[in-house]
């Protein structure tokens, strides 16, 4: 009744507020009630990942001799957009009851999103730990999740056949 966002967050939800930083919330495309997924892209440290796995540590196909690599992958999927934060503090929520609209000219700073607090962590550490966020929107209805490939050197070089040359 008071307007607050915390609305959209159900009893097994957190609601997190995540940088405007993807193109998609930038262009004030993105609007509550929204489901989208949010990949990432992050430099990964093969002997510290082996290290904390109890896993030998081996470079994949197409990867350097190098111990850190970039990989992009799915880290969440079907997440609920809860409201986009602008400058002032302005919203675009949709129209709730006790919120204002946001200002044609002012840039988003915010996502807010409803995860499980699983979920909330994950997407904290991948943030913190260097991670470049980019979102994605879902068709209205598609819940399900999408079975995809974690894209790094090696997958590019595989999928689209490069050669790789060789002195």
């Amino acid at each position: 009744g008071d307007g607050r966002l915390a609305l959209y967050v159900t009893p097994d939800e957190v609601l997190m507020a995540v940088p405007a930083s993807d193109l998609l919330t930038r262009m004030w495309l993105l609007k509550p009630g929204d489901r989208v997924d949010i990949a990432l892209s992050l430099e990964l440290d093969i002997e510290t990942i082996a290290q904390q796995s109890g896993a030998p540590a081996e470079a994949g196909a197409g990867q350097s001799s190098s111990s850190t690599y970039l990989s992009t992958f799915y880290v969440l999927q079907n997440v609920g957009v809860a409201a986009v934060l602008g400058d002032s503090g302005a919203t675009s929520t949709g129209g709730l009851p006790g919120t204002t609209q946001r200002a044609a000219t002012e840039a988003p700073r915010a996502l807010l999103l409803t995860l499980t607090p699983q979920d909330a962590l994950v997407l904290k550490y991948a943030l913190d730990a260097g991670g470049i966020q980019d979102v994605m929107l879902r068709a209205p209805g598609v819940e399900q999740p999408f079975d995809t490939e974690p894209v790094d050197a090696g997958y590019i070089i595989d999928r689209y056949r490069i050669p790789l040359l060789t002195r």
